[in-house]
């Protein structure tokens, strides 16, 4: 007998409640406040670098966004050497993007004339 009482009163526990209150699984409003760029402009651009019998094809864009010019530069392709673009800077008056690559581990300046998009 009282394991009977003791399972109907378990069992009874197990059951849900008419009252029961579930959770409100909608997601709180989101207060994200999105920048949108008051002006967007892309140049880009082409050139290359030599040293010695070694040549470095570079590309470059230079970006206006927001009041700011950014810039940046990779390598293409190297012949006859191993490079990387060190640094890369927007000359915004001469339409260049300037900076410096290594070949072979020493540092050579570049500039690349860049047009809009």
């Amino acid at each position: 007998m009282k394991k009977s009482i003791c399972a109907a009163v378990v069992s009874a526990s197990m059951m849900l409640s008419p009252f029961t209150i579930l959770a409100n699984t909608e997601a709180p409003e989101a207060h994200t406040i999105i920048a949108e760029p008051r002006n967007v402009e892309t140049w880009y651009g082409e050139g290359s670098v030599s040293a010695g019998s070694a040549t470095v094809y570079l590309a470059a864009t230079m970006t206006y966004s927001n009041g700011s010019w950014g810039a940046r530069a990779w390598v293409t392709s190297a012949v006859g050497c191993t490079a990387s673009v060190v640094s890369a800077a927007p000359v915004p008056t001469t339409g260049t993007v300037t900076g410096s690559v290594s070949i072979n581990g020493i540092y050579f300046n570049y500039s690349v004339r860049v047009y809009p998009r």
